[in-house]
């Protein structure tokens, strides 16, 4: 799925404007990708053709045996604790990495930001391992859209520090998207330097429609910059 992803994308964007990359053209973005899309309702789980025989082989055990325990109620060292540690190693291997050695083979950056980054317990819900995604980004980076500097925050901002510090030369974060439109100057600057403290210096808006009708229909909105 990633292989026709990349052919129908990146590899038309290369067709046509291959002199423009690696500069007019600086990398790719990409936004949110999580294996949660594929168990979006409750009680339901990722699945992948041989997660069953990979559980076996990582702890002993029989998947379903487990999952039906866990569903019942039981308490158990392997499930899901190995489960999302399998499954985030295939995410890892199919998606973002295959990705990352496209763009570094065609002289671009690989940025953008994973699924539920400023919540540990949705993050591992979502791609398994944070930390390791991120490894395979030029520029790792982070999602705050709703322009917020809580302590949930502090965990991925901190985690883009060590990507720093261990060889990443940039780290991005996505911010103001969300508004408000009342925030003032004070506080915009304020965001950016506690972003900068951590040695974030790439920042992101994000890209919406151009008029403000489909935010009739959602609770929140896209900032007016």
């Amino acid at each position: 799925a990633v292989d026709c992803f990349i052919e129908l994308t990146h590899e038309v964007y290369f067709k046509h404007f291959k002199k423009f990359f690696g500069s007019v053209i600086e990398g790719f973005f990409t936004d949110e990708p999580s294996f949660i899309y594929t168990a979006t309702q409750s009680n339901t789980f990722p699945y992948y053709d041989g997660v069953d025989e990979d559980y076996f082989n990582a702890c002993n055990r029989s998947l379903r045996d487990d999952m039906t325990a866990f569903f019942r109620g039981e308490t158990l060292e392997t499930f899901p604790s190995v489960f999302y540690k399998i499954l985030g190693k295939r995410f890892n291997n199919c998606f973002f990495k295959k990705i990352s050695n496209w763009c570094v083979s065609h002289n671009v950056e690989l940025t953008g930001h994973v699924m539920c980054d400023d919540n540990v317990c949705a993050n591992i819900k979502s791609t398994g391992n944070w930390f390791d995604c991120l490894k395979n980004f030029t520029t790792p980076g982070i999602d705050n859209i709703l322009s917020n500097n809580g302590s949930f925050f502090e965990f991925a901002y901190a985690g883009l520090e060590v990507l720093r510090r261990n060889g990443k030369k940039t780290a991005m974060d996505e911010l103001f998207a969300l508004g408000p439109d009342s925030m003032s100057f004070a506080k915009r600057n304020n965001i950016i330097w506690h972003n900068a403290a951590f040695g974030i210096n790439r920042y992101f808006l994000a890209l919406s429609h151009l008029d403000a009708r489909g935010n009739f229909e959602k609770h929140d909105y896209f900032h007016h910059i």
